[in-house]
């Protein structure tokens, strides 16, 4: 019988990280599609069927944030999670009011991504 495997949209502009989390969730059945800018994840987000997007933070040409609000101009209902490695109540409070389901801490909770995805994608 077929793994009936997720797919996420990862948008990361550290190599390292990118690695970490693809090898990490490959294990639970989880492919990863990374790109490293707000405008390339912005066109595969509007071109591909992802089960989640991952959105890191500070990117090299703009924010996670701002990008999970453009990517809610056409999408409400894929499960966005901001993930970056600033953890202060502003930031939170603007990943959510983009539209953002989760703010994931790096790397403090990067054990808790694939049960996190999981939950959204199974509920």
């Amino acid at each position: 019988m077929p793994v009936n495997r997720k797919k996420i949209l990862f948008v990361e502009d550290n190599e390292d990280t990118i690695e970490i989390v693809t090898l990490m969730l490959s294990v639970d059945d989880i492919d990863v599609v990374s790109t490293r800018t707000v405008a390339e994840g912005f066109e595969l987000s509007r071109n591909g069927q992802f089960d989640v997007f991952l959105l890191d933070h500070l990117l090299l040409d703009g924010t996670g944030i701002d990008l999970c609000a453009r990517i809610r101009s056409f999408d409400l209902k894929t499960p966005v999670f901001i993930f970056s490695g600033m953890d202060s109540k502003t930031d939170r409070s603007r990943a959510l009011a983009a539209g953002a389901q989760e703010y994931v801490r790096k790397p403090e909770d990067l054990e808790f991504l694939s049960p996190m995805i999981n939950r959204y994608v199974e509920s």
